[in-house]
């Protein structure tokens, strides 16, 4: 079934579109533009009835890594489990883990019987 949707359509819905969107970035500009003042320390939170805002600073941060089937290519500074340490990492930088190494002849039986 073919469609039969003319130049003219397709011209209006893509000018619709971009008139859409160049409404949501200035309604977004507006908004921003708004709400841009800062908070002072003393000015009291909405978020927080009990106090005042606290400073805007950085207070906690937690990073989180997954380095799946390899040992980590990097560590951040105070990492209890830096790259260099070979009891962690006996097979060094972006070596297979323990876990994997143990699991080799696993993965060679299923590939003998997935080639066979």
């Amino acid at each position: 079934m073919p469609l039969n949707y003319s130049f003219r359509d397709l011209a209006n819905s893509q000018t619709g579109l971009v008139l859409a969107c160049a409404m949501t970035v200035a309604v977004i500009a507006i908004v921003y533009n708004l709400s841009d003042e800062p908070l002072t320390a003393d000015q009291p939170s909405v978020a927080n009835p009990n106090g005042t805002r606290a400073v805007p600073t950085l207070q906690f941060v937690v990073a989180i890594s997954r380095h799946g089937n390899r040992g980590p290519l990097f560590t951040y500074p105070s990492s209890l489990y830096q790259f260099n340490d070979t009891t962690v990492w006996p097979y060094g930088v972006g070596h297979l883990t323990q876990v994997i190494v143990s699991d080799i002849p696993t993965w060679q039986q299923r590939a003998a019987i997935y080639l066979s």
